[in-house]
């Protein structure tokens, strides 16, 4: 029979994976009895598969991690900066002006956003040199390989898998990597000890994620200072981790690339062709020169180490004088507001004020109605002395904070909600019926990235002036007679106390005065339709009830709209009252009522 075309197989080794081998088959001739066949005891193997270089990779990965401890340095000196001014925060609640807060705030959120990214645009490379390192080990010699190839990279991504089978991987690549060992490798390397450079910088990588999941967990909970001064101490702490991870990840690359192409080399001098076995033994690495250039000597391994011992010396250095100077440059200096402040009491955080406590906003933090006002510390003073506001109630955003900032919007619609209850039990009044209003100290976007989800309830007068006593328990501040505009019931006859006043006076309809309710009306609709469309709506209610309440006929210059219509946030609190009144056009006080029957 003559031999037939040669065939190639998949055949799959120890390794675990299938290796493509041509196998040439010879026909027997005739030999004598006592004479083996030769051919048959001895098929000739071809391998195809080669390792394949980790070098140029390596360098790119390198680069990247030297990056990476610079941008972990500035991340560290903001944090810094962060810890130094909490710090005064908690010593004395002048020394530190809202715009410096809220700057350093900004500042070390942008430096971890560029770590992370340095973190992602790094693992990319790093992943492709790791797995290749790890397929190289099967032609490099190596036996029974603990794991499949595709867990060099599937493992990272694992839960709780992620900070073990990694590591597993790492330690059998340095040992399948070892130049001094004999070409083919049997069973022995697995218990090859690993050197303490490889634990430190596992430690090193596993403590800098533990450390930022544990600020995470702190900066998702309540508002406090602690966990404020906390979570920045942790920061530090993470930010000094990464340094020395991406040091010691430097030389971890460096070594075991020296190593693999040091095998590679030792393999191809030892063994000049190929044994014709199943031992996966490969002469040289695969690449731009497999022959000769990409297997370095030993000298050129040595030289390569060296520098990147020089390269891990100089990035050291340079992260040692970056957080230094990143700190200076991030210290304003300047200063503290507590010199043209002009607080006559006590002066105390907002944030760390309790439920009946009375104080005034700081001279220098602007008026009390400005919108965007930022406050941070407050004036405190005895309730029986004059005073803007008076805490009723202090609570939290509540678990459904994210670590995403839900906007301006969402936080002071959240705001009202949680302090409604509060205010009105402390009050024994409506909101707002009593005539006090809410004032809200809500987080800003830059407190919430760092420790803020906390709400501070108060109450201040709605016509501006001051209090002068506790409003606990006191049904609000309105003399016999007064009322909100928010507290005008249908058939009412009241005159406005000012032009600009929220309060009214009720009178007999009989006499003198300026409006009469002529109808209150509560919306059905939970959602609100938006401020365009809730004042299209207040204004057809108003002309519906306006016909079919009111005896137009008996005074034509009569005038009717609504008084007041809700406002979002009343709107999602339940408080979706309409109420529509009438006036003289001429601005004549009326003197009857003019309701239908």
């Amino acid at each position: 029979m003559g031999a037939g075309p040669p065939r190639t197989r998949m055949l799959k080794t120890r390794e675990l994976w299938s290796q493509p081998v041509r196998v040439t088959r010879t026909p027997p001739t005739p030999q004598s009895p006592s004479l083996p066949n030769a051919s048959r005891l001895h098929p000739t193997h071809t391998r195809v598969r080669r390792a394949r270089s980790v070098r140029s990779v390596s360098i790119a990965v390198r680069v990247l991690l030297a990056l990476s401890a610079v941008v972990a340095a500035v991340f560290t000196a903001a944090s810094l900066r962060q810890l130094q001014l909490i710090g005064d925060l908690k010593s004395n609640a002048l020394s530190v002006g809202p715009d410096t807060l809220l700057s350093a705030d900004r500042t070390a959120r942008n430096a971890q956003i560029a770590q992370l990214l340095m973190v992602l645009l790094t693992g990319i490379p790093f992943l492709v040199w790791f797995r290749r390192a790890y397929r190289n080990l099967a032609p490099l010699g190596a036996v029974s390989l603990r794991f499949m190839p595709g867990w060099a990279t599937g493992a990272w991504f694992v839960p709780i898998l992620g900070i073990i089978r990694p590591k597993q991987i790492l330690d059998d690549i340095w040992r399948a990597s070892d130049p001094a060992a004999q070409p083919s490798l049997n069973k022995s390397w697995a218990g090859q000890p690993v050197p303490v450079l490889i634990h430190l910088w596992w430690v090193a990588w596993v403590g800098t994620g533990a450390l930022g999941f544990i600020r995470s967990r702190i900066e998702g909970g309540g508002p406090s200072l602690d966990g404020a001064e906390f979570s920045a101490i942790t920061a530090v702490a993470a930010g000094l981790s990464a340094i020395v991870a991406a040091l010691l990840a430097i030389l971890v690359v460096t070594d075991i690339t020296n190593r693999q192409h040091e095998r590679a080399d030792r393999i191809r001098l030892l063994t000049e062709t190929p044994p014709i076995s199943d031992t996966p033994t490969v002469p040289a690495m695969e690449g731009p020169t497999a022959d000769t250039a990409d297997a370095p000597t030993h000298t050129d391994a040595s030289t390569d180490t060296d520098k990147s011992r020089w390269m891990v010396a100089a990035v050291a250095a340079v992260a040692l004088l970056v957080v230094p100077a990143s700190y200076l440059v991030l210290d304003p200096g300047g200063e503290s507001p507590s010199s043209a402040a002009g607080f006559t009491g006590e002066a105390r955080l907002v944030k760390e004020l309790d439920p009946g406590d009375c104080y005034n906003l700081p001279d220098n933090s602007g008026s009390i109605d400005s919108p965007g006002l930022t406050v941070l510390a407050a004036d405190v003073v005895p309730c029986s002395s004059p005073h803007q506001l008076e805490v009723v109630a202090t609570t939290t955003y509540g678990s459904g904070a994210g670590s995403g900032y839900p906007g301006d919007s969402e936080v002071t619609l959240v705001g009202i909600e949680r302090c409604l209850g509060p205010f009105e039990e402390y009050v024994g009044a409506p909101w707002p019926e009593g005539g006090l209003d809410m004032f809200v100290v809500q987080p800003l976007s830059e407190t919430w990235a760092i420790w803020d989800r906390g709400f501070v309830c108060a109450a201040v007068r709605m016509d501006g002036a001051d209090l002068d006593h506790s409003i606990e328990h006191s049904g609000g501040v309105l003399s016999p007679g007064q009322v909100t505009l928010f507290g005008v019931n249908e058939g009412e006859c009241f005159t406005l106390d000012d032009a600009q006043s929220l309060y009214a006076t009720l009178g007999p309809c009989s006499g003198p005065h300026q409006f009469e309710a002529y109808a209150r009306v509560t919306s059905k609709s939970s959602t609100f339709p938006g401020a365009d469309a809730a004042s299209e709506f207040s204004d057809r209610v108003c002309a519906e009830q306006f016909s079919a309440r009111v005896e137009a006929t008996t005074s034509p210059n009569l005038g009717y709209a609504p008084l007041l219509q809700p406002f979002e946030s009343m709107w999602r609190i339940g408080k979706r009252d309409i109420v529509c009144v009438i006036w003289d056009r001429d601005s004549a006080m009326l003197s009857s009522s003019y309701l239908v029957g």
